[in-house]
């Protein structure tokens, strides 16, 4: 091969080359501009935006009363207080998210998912020594502070002694036995009104007759004087 044709080759090699690096350099700008990472795509973890959540198993009892407190979506580590009034009530805190990393883990008797971010506690508590009324109830933790449901406002009712919750949460207390205890005064007073009636009546009635047995004992021994004296005008 001559040089000169040695030369020709060489140039449309180079001609060629220059080609095909415009051609990447075209078509790998734009994708570049767009991805600076080269096609690397980068994943949100679902757990990283925790919105955790309290709800309240009971919503009113008196103090002594024991009730429960769920909240949810809480951060491995993380210790939550609950307050109600003010009053620090019961705590808990949820396993560190290492336990949970590789295998599942039992917490309160729930099975935590392998990777979890989150869990819930079920937190127990006692109704503290307040007198009754409507205390605000919230779950806090180390970067949240909620208050707890399902009252809209959060509110838990402190009742008196005398009155309970029942079963399905309604209020229960004194009043119904206190209704039938004033039902059965008003019966025992009527019924002494209408003996002391009955007792007056007899009363006076036995009074008339001897009134009666006076006034006619009276007339007898009028008459009896009267004869005896109507005898003796007689006999003179």
């Amino acid at each position: 091969m001559s040089a000169r044709t040695a030369g020709q080759v060489g140039a449309t090699i180079g001609r060629v080359l220059a080609l095909a690096l415009a051609a990447v350099v075209l078509v790998a700008g734009p994708a570049a501009a767009q991805d600076p990472y080269g096609g690397t795509t980068t994943t949100t973890d679902p757990g990283s935006v925790l919105d955790p959540t309290c709800t309240l198993g009971l919503t009113a009892g008196a103090p002594g009363a024991a009730g429960s407190v769920r909240v949810a979506n809480v951060p491995f580590g993380t210790t939550v207080r609950i307050l109600l009034g003010g009053v620090e009530v019961g705590r808990g805190t949820a396993p560190v998210q290492g336990q949970s990393a590789a295998a599942p883990v039992a917490l309160g008797g729930q099975v935590l998912a392998a990777g979890a971010a989150t869990t819930t506690l079920d937190i127990d508590f006692v109704v503290p020594d307040l007198s009754p009324g409507r205390y605000l109830v919230t779950a806090v933790g180390a970067d949240f502070t909620l208050t707890c449901g399902p009252d809209p406002d959060g509110l838990f009712e402190v009742l008196g002694a005398t009155q309970s919750t029942d079963d399905d949460g309604t209020q229960s207390g004194s009043l119904p036995r206190t209704g039938i205890y004033a039902l059965l005064l008003v019966v025992v007073a009527v019924a002494l009104v209408l003996a002391g009636r009955a007792v007056l009546a007899a009363s006076r009635r036995r009074r008339a007759a001897a009134e009666r047995a006076e006034r006619a004992a009276r007339r007898a021994r009028h008459l009896a004087a009267a004869g005896r004296s109507q005898a003796r005008r007689s006999a003179k």
